[in-house]
């Protein structure tokens, strides 16, 4: 189970079909493994897992009240990327959790060096284009992935004590966030743009200081990446651009989409409080929404093709789908990660770092809907949940 963690671990920014089979080898080995009765009583002790499984069970209930329950069910089946959360939480053992983030970040450094190859035009890779260098995820989730990779450096920049990690890490936290900035996912940008206070504040004892140096660092990345690089440059352009036409009643660019969606779901939840529409095929009463408040032009093609609404938040889509219980769950699925402690002030700002980057990924995608978040809370989670059940008990 702690080789296949690794494998998972590093599998999880290169290789779908490898963090797919790794995946599946850890919980046949933690069945395999037995001792089912002292496993229970273990994921009983997690607020976190206790919380993140009654929202799994019901979004499984809500499939009888779903408009089309044949999609649901193919919907939720998704959730068994987080049958490795028990797995990690249960049965990793101590020793392999640093290794297990330092796979992790060998993943990230793989795909980084991809991607400036794409770049570059060092490097051919299926039919990605040198202007949007994501090799092996859509743009969105890798810049996720990356921003997160790069806060995390930065946390470890703080703690390390010798001067050849110091210089490690920030030389792997440039490269990183160059990697992020070249690419095209305003999302991770923005991510790691709003993060990094965070970071400093937790880690600089003096306010205005770790207040002023953020201003600074981030200041000069941003104002690099805008000359430098073509493509954050016509992304922030396109940014500016949405939020005027916004501003003057047009909903018909990128950013204007996501808010209509919010508008709309919104309106749903209001109308739906207490269970709901469930799981799956919200499209009909989408469009009876949009319709309703004149949104009715609203373009519908991909979505009729898939059958299905992604509110491009998933706070809404809980709220959407299950009502206020189930948005009350996914809200406490975070509250309960904030809440573990720790002795190792690295793992704790780690935790908050980590829980803040999911927070912000959540407010602009369905993020468990998708396998590379899923993924990748999975992992973070878990890990982060067992560091603090072996230092405490959990409050």
């Amino acid at each position: 189970i702690n080789y296949a963690t690794l494998g998972f671990s590093l599998s999880l920014s290169i290789s779908k079909a490898g963090t797919v089979i790794f995946s599946s080898l850890m919980i046949i080995l933690w069945l395999l493994e037995g001792q089912y009765i002292n496993k229970i009583k273990t994921l009983k002790e997690s607020n976190f897992i206790i919380l993140l499984f009654l929202l799994i069970l019901l979004s499984g209930l809500s499939i009888m009240w779903s408009p089309d329950k044949e999609y649901a069910l193919n919907f939720i089946r998704k959730y068994w990327h987080f049958l490795v959360v028990p797995v990690i939480f249960t049965s990793l053992k101590k020793e392999y959790i640093k290794h297990v983030i330092t796979s992790f970040l060998i993943g990230i450094f793989i795909s980084e060096v991809f991607s400036f190859g794409i770049f570059f035009e060092f490097i051919k890779y299926k039919d990605i284009l040198p202007s949007n260098p994501a090799p092996f995820m859509d743009h969105m989730n890798y810049s996720t992935y990356l921003a997160f990779a790069s806060l995390l450096l930065l946390n470890r920049f703080f703690f390390v004590k010798e001067l050849k990690y110091k210089l490690f890490y920030i030389t792997y936290f440039l490269i990183t966030t160059s990697s992020l900035f070249l690419n095209g996912g305003r999302t991770g940008q923005a991510i790691f743009v709003l993060t990094i206070f965070i970071v400093g504040f937790i880690n600089i004892k003096r306010k205005f200081l770790a207040l002023f140096s953020m201003l600074i660092i981030t200041t000069s990345i941003l104002f690099v990446a805008y000359n430098v690089s073509p493509n954050f440059q016509n992304r922030i352009g396109s940014a500016l651009a949405d939020t005027k036409n916004i501003i003057d009643g047009d909903f018909g660019g990128s950013i204007g989409q996501r808010v209509s969606l919010w508008i709309i779901g919104s309106n749903i939840f209001v109308d739906n409080i207490l269970i709901g529409t469930g799981t799956g095929n919200e499209l009909n009463g989408f469009k009876y929404y949009a319709d309703k408040i004149d949104f009715s032009d609203y373009n519908l093609e991909g979505y009729n093709k898939v059958g299905f609404i992604d509110y491009h938040n998933s706070f809404i889509q809980y709220a959407v789908q299950l009502g206020l219980l189930g948005l009350v769950l996914y809200i406490g699925v975070f509250y309960s990660l904030l809440r573990h402690k720790f002795q190792e002030k690295v793992y704790g700002n780690l935790n908050i770092i980590f829980t803040t980057v999911f927070i912000f990924h959540s407010m602009v995608f369905f993020s468990f809907h998708l396998i590379h978040p899923m993924v990748l809370f999975s992992l973070f989670a878990s890990l982060l949940a067992v560091i603090s059940r072996k230092e405490y008990r959990e409050v």
